[in-house]
């Protein structure tokens, strides 16, 4: 499908919201990510079944 211009596809695909002028957020870089991960992440009285998860999940988004 070949789109006339790009407010056909946007209004197609609903998507608008995309250029609504919004201030880009900032990416978060790597130090201030671990620094999060290390507060988050605690193992202390986790039950077996949480650290699983935990782990399922890290390695799934890695």
């Amino acid at each position: 499908m070949h789109f006339k211009d790009e407010n056909q596809m946007t209004e197609l695909l609903h998507i608008s919201f995309v250029d609504d002028e919004r201030e880009a957020v900032p990416d978060i870089d790597k130090a201030e990510m671990d620094e999060i991960n290390g507060a988050t992440t605690g193992t202390k009285g986790l039950s077996e079944l949480h650290l699983l998860r935990r782990d399922i999940w890290t390695n799934f988004v890695q």
